[in-house]
């Protein structure tokens, strides 16, 4: 945030409850979810190609299954594919959330950040000085009634967004079929986990506290309560396998597509074969992400792309803007992990 931005905070009423930090929020669901990833074929048979008498096999087809195992996996970026993903795109949006805090500090727009010495200071956790725990301030007792209203609770609100953004981004994703789940039921035999029933058996894809402080490696006191009510963890949920469509890839095909369902195609297409441009060009540029995901450097082919153009992007064939190389190379790196 730079100073013209704090400038127009400080001459436009906060007109939503994120105030500075609204921005954060925007741009996560401008993200959130937008790339287009690998998903399994409607009534594709994967269930019967990975389960044996309803128990996870280890291996399909001659090739090994890359289970993701327990529901903390969503929490954790070093997941692969684009349960990693979403991981990730929370993490990030959390932590520009810090950086917007640190930029408002010492502004203007956080003054007065403290009450007049002597003014009586009440309840400190009822006006919410004890909110964000985590936020390096100092003498909390005395924060301001404009400090904590036009900053403080804006924080912890936007984390709430988040989170719950979140958790959407998780349920569009089952819908959309990137990513199958099972859970166990009695004599180790396992289910499907439907998009229609979520993770609760209602439609709902909320992850308790304490899975989700362990997966992103925060800890209680850092992270507060005030904001993130307990939630008792789903039953046997350590035991959850998921598999993604993007290391689903192993087995063979028709188990996947290469687009969403309902992607246009034509089979009379004059030209180049789709995806073919810059072969010669790319191929050292593929071969670096495919090894990136095989040294567990990225979480997926996504993160993968992306990483190869900060450094290379110049390098990269062609004249498209950073979307359409990453979007490229992407899929080459997913074509080469086939």
């Amino acid at each position: 945030m730079d100073f013209d931005d704090i400038e127009k905070l400080l001459r436009e009423p906060i007109r939503n409850p994120f105030g500075p930090f609204s921005k954060v929020v925007a741009e996560y669901d401008a993200v959130s979810g937008s790339a287009k990833r690998p998903t399994f074929q409607p009534n594709d048979g994967i269930a019967d190609a990975v389960l044996q008498n309803g128990v996870p096999k280890s291996e399909a087809d001659g090739h090994p299954v890359d289970w993701h195992i327990g529901l903390a996996a969503f929490c954790s970026r070093s997941s692969r594919g684009v349960i990693g993903e979403i991981a990730a795109e929370h993490f990030d949006a959390m932590v520009e959330l810090y950086r917007v805090w640190e930029d408002i500090e010492g502004s203007t727009f956080a003054e007065p950040m403290y009450r007049p010495r002597g003014t009586p200071v009440g309840d400190p956790k009822a006006r919410g000085a004890q909110l964000v725990p985590r936020l390096g301030i100092p003498d909390r007792d005395q924060l301001s009634d404009h400090y904590i209203n036009s900053v403080l609770r804006p924080y912890a609100q936007a984390e709430i967004a988040l989170r719950r953004r979140f958790f959407k981004a998780i349920q569009a994703s089952h819908k959309n079929r990137e990513w199958i789940g099972f859970r166990p039921i009695h004599a180790g035999r396992f289910v499907p986990i439907h998009p229609f029933a979520g993770f609760d058996g209602k439609g709902g894809y909320a992850i308790d506290r304490a899975t989700y402080l362990e997966g992103f490696g925060i800890s209680e006191d850092e992270f507060g309560t005030a904001n993130f009510p307990h939630m008792k963890p789903y039953e046997s949920q350590e035991s959850w396998v998921f598999l993604v469509a993007e290391c689903g890839s192993l087995l063979t095909s028709p188990c996947l597509q290469e687009e969403h369902p309902g992607a246009q195609t034509r089979s009379n297409r004059i030209g180049r074969p789709k995806g073919t441009g810059f072969d010669n060009q790319d191929a050292p540029f593929v071969a670096m992400g495919v090894q990136f995901i095989k040294d567990r450097r990225a979480n997926s082919a996504t993160e993968a792309a992306r990483l190869i153009l900060i450094d290379h992007f110049e390098e990269i064939a062609g004249n498209g803007e950073w979307e359409s190389k990453q979007s490229r190379i992407r899929n080459k790196i997913i074509k080469a992990l086939k």
